[in-house]
């Protein structure tokens, strides 16, 4: 389990809305996913055939010739694709690429003593977050 803390200051109040974006961008480049699971795609390379993709579910972020297309792009000539869950491009290239780490993570949010109760409420929309004070000892006992 990841635990990643980033400090609140008036000047970053609005960390409703760049905190998540943020660390998923950051982490995406290091090829780690936070909060998220493997996409359930099956992809078995063979000699022959072509690119055969079969989907289980309606793909609405994607289709068909994009999978081949991904696939060509990212030297695969002839697999068999198999696609459980409607997913984006971007975790087609995850399961190709075969290297990514997922993780679970806990946002804690330090020096929410500084911030009023109408942003503490946008924060509370965020996911697996844990707001603190450690200045004035807010919460801590929630981290255990």
């Amino acid at each position: 389990m990841a635990l990643i803390q980033a400090s609140l200051t008036p000047a970053r109040s609005s960390v409703a809305t760049w905190f998540p974006t943020y660390f998923a961008d950051f982490s995406g480049g290091f090829g780690i996913r936070l909060n998220q699971r493997p996409p359930n795609i099956a992809l078995t390379k063979k000699d022959r055939g072509g690119i055969t993709v079969t989907s289980t579910v309606e793909l609405t972020h994607m289709t068909k010739e994009l999978v081949e297309q991904v696939c060509k792009d990212m030297k695969i000539n002839n697999a068999d694709v198999t696609i459980r869950e409607d997913i984006t491009p971007e975790q087609l290239i995850d399961v190709i690429e075969g290297n990514r780490v997922y993780i679970p993570c806990i946002f804690v949010l330090n020096k929410i003593d500084q911030i009023t109760i109408e942003e503490l409420d946008l924060l509370d929309k965020l996911p697996n977050w844990i707001p603190i004070s450690a200045h004035e000892e807010w919460n801590l006992d929630e981290l255990l």
